[in-house]
């Protein structure tokens, strides 16, 4: 049977040709906490930080929340914003999985 569960994948019934798609919410929820958990360490209100990017207040309150989900580029862009490695934001699983 292959092992690939440290990724965050799920194989069905052993066979290695059919792999689950990770748990891509349980991601997204992760990355939400770390984007804002930087946000805070960087002493910047969801304002501000949207303002820097040009996007509403609520572009970063609904990617904290989880309601939105930023792709790969925004999640980069607001990274350079908080100064912030994009390694820090992106669990780890996420980019071994890559």
């Amino acid at each position: 049977m292959l092992n690939i569960s440290k990724f965050g994948f799920l194989a069905n019934g052993g066979d290695p040709h059919i792999v689950m798609k990770p748990n891509v919410h349980r991601y997204n929820l992760e990355v939400a906490k770390r984007l804002k958990l930087a946000r805070h360490q960087a002493n910047l209100t969801q304002a501000a930080l949207a303002s820097c990017l040009g996007q509403p207040q609520s572009f970063i309150s609904k990617i904290e929340t989880g309601e939105r989900k930023p792709s790969l580029v925004e999640v980069a862009l607001i990274c350079i914003e908080l100064r912030v490695p994009l390694s820090v934001i992106v669990p780890r699983a996420l980019r071994a999985a890559a």
